[in-house]
């Protein structure tokens, strides 16, 4: 999805300040370019399924269905990203439930009627046509809407800004995925893997809300630097940095028990992982602040060019911390290349010439050491449950309280 369309959808949050008035134009046309692009690939992976299913190992129908599938998403997030920038969170919210529910029952309809003689064919169909059928109903409702196909200030723009986002996607891949795979490589398949990639899944709970919270914060944060309310934006930044230190802190405190209920106990000698972890995802949250500030400024290729080489120090990072430290190298490799990528990103977010950056280190400083103590704490207060529990509900009780008096969550 993310090299065949273009990231064709990584313009829109920009283009309502770029293209003001006409902004619905844009959307239009850039979706036409996203439809194009993919055409080209579906055609390319129909000539030539037979080979591509000899390289990957799926059937050449699946193949071609992936390309098809990888569309459909993209028009269903590009039609997300827009509501979101458009501040239609009903509409967004909408989109999402039909579809986790449509997804969800087909499928289980499908496993159920004996239909398919390979069974992960009932998941497969289940979660691509809903896909595409929401994909054809948004095509045709944006285009019938603002019919625009070619424009060559609008294709120009959208490509200017989303090609480089393919690079920054497929290194967010790698900086994801090569512990696990170069775990495998140095032979440590089976029972530590297993238990390394549960806890990565894990603590992606913790990474899931950051990605529902950035993508409340971007609409309304482009809008304040759009109208430089810069006393404003101080507020809600603190405000923000706040409820996510509260939220990583409340997740370390209570992680050990959660994890005791949806886990047997061949995952639990792996937990004290869990730290390291949550730091990375931390790190991602702080390094946010200025890839935003970036987007909004246009520079993709920094910002794409920043998580290459993050994915890049990663991989060098875990061939000598993994074969030693095992699971804690990989999690530790992350967790630095990921505070890595933050000191490069704040500071080229701090030199621009466009505008100033409306951050400093001494911002973030104060959350990032409370996450570091709460981290030694789930050390040190293993054996406390009432306490820390007792100290999660005060965290939340509190947080509550401040959203409640502000009418806001940021």
């Amino acid at each position: 999805m993310c090299f065949i369309t273009l990231e064709c959808r990584s313009g829109l949050g920009t283009a309502r300040y770029v293209f003001d008035g006409k902004y619905n134009e844009y959307k239009s046309s850039s979706l036409v370019l996203g439809l194009t692009s993919s055409a080209i690939f579906i055609a390319l992976a129909v000539i030539f399924r037979n080979q591509l299913s000899g390289v990957i190992g799926y059937p050449p129908f699946i193949i071609v269905l992936i390309f098809i599938s990888a569309l459909s998403c993209h028009i269903v997030e590009f039609a997300k990203n827009s509501y979101i920038y458009e501040k239609k969170a009903k509409k967004n919210f909408i989109i999402s439930i039909v579809l986790a529910i449509l997804t969800i029952v087909l499928s289980y309809l499908f496993l159920k009627s004996g239909y398919f003689s390979e069974k992960y064919l009932a998941r497969i169909y289940g979660d691509s046509l809903p896909y595409l059928a929401a994909a054809l109903l948004i095509t045709v409702f944006i285009l019938v809407k603002t019919p625009n196909g070619y424009n060559r200030a609008y294709w120009k723009y959208c490509f200017t800004m989303g090609f480089p986002i393919v690079f920054h996607g497929l290194s967010q891949d790698i900086l994801k995925q090569s512990d696990r795979i170069m775990m495998q490589h140095m032979g440590y398949a089976g029972k530590d893997l297993g238990i390394y990639s549960f806890f990565c899944t894990y603590t992606a709970i913790v990474n899931v809300v950051l990605t529902a919270l950035n993508t409340t914060w971007c609409p309304f944060y482009y809008d304040d630097l759009n109208e430089s309310n810069y006393e404003k934006l101080s507020a809600k930044c603190k405000n923000y940095l706040e409820l996510f230190t509260i939220i990583t802190c409340g997740f370390l405190l209570v992680s050990r028990e959660v994890c005791y209920v949806f886990s047997n106990s061949e995952y639990w000698p792996g937990m004290n992982v869990i730290p390291l972890l949550t730091i990375g995802i931390y790190f991602i949250f702080m390094y946010q602040f200025p890839v935003n500030f970036e987007f909004y400024n246009k520079k993709t290729k920094i910002i794409a060019f920043g998580t290459f080489l993050a994915a890049v120090i990663n991989i060098i990072l875990n061939i000598f911390l993994i074969p030693g430290f095992g699971m804690y190298g990989a999690a530790l490799a992350t967790a630095i290349s990921y505070g890595l990528l933050f000191i490069a990103h704040y500071t080229i977010a701090s030199h621009m010439k466009e505008m100033n950056f409306h951050m400093s280190v001494k911002n973030f400083l104060p959350g990032f050491v409370i996450v570091l103590l709460f981290s030694v704490m789930f050390y040190i207060m293993e054996n406390l449950l009432i306490i820390r529990w007792v100290l999660a509900i005060i965290l939340g009780i509190f947080m509550i309280v401040k959203i409640i008096k502000r009418k806001s969550i940021f």
